[in-house]
């Protein structure tokens, strides 16, 4: 690089904030996680990240179990997948990744990524 441009950035670095948030906002996560879909994006040659929500009820109407999915180009990223504790173990989180699968690969899907952890 040269000088100018060296100077340039150094000027601009000094005069940017850095800030801590211990406690963010949906939106403030959001725009971050947008920010970089956007910069993803151009590397996956798409324009669209559709999201995708299944969700488990019981007899009653309460939320039992859900998945959180994003499709990106090829990949299927299961973002969140959560099962009501008495409901764990009876096969209803295999069930809602299942469906999520059939989803990601009816949309072009021949990737899967999901994080975890092992007490989950």
């Amino acid at each position: 690089m040269n000088k100018y441009i060296n100077a340039h950035l150094e000027k601009r670095e000094k005069l940017m904030k850095h800030i801590m948030n211990l406690s963010p906002s949906e939106d403030d996560i959001l725009k971050i996680c947008r920010k970089l879909q956007e910069y993803n994006a151009a590397f996956f040659e798409i324009e669209d990240e559709p999201n995708f929500i299944i969700s488990q009820f019981d007899e009653y109407d309460e939320l039992i179990g859900g998945i959180v999915c994003t499709i990106v180009g090829q990949w299927l990223e299961i973002d969140f997948l959560w099962v009501k504790d008495e409901y764990r173990g009876r096969g209803l989180g295999k069930k809602l990744l299942f469906e999520a699968e059939r989803i990601g690969m009816d949309n072009g899907c021949t990737k899967a990524f999901l994080t975890t952890m092992n007490f989950q």
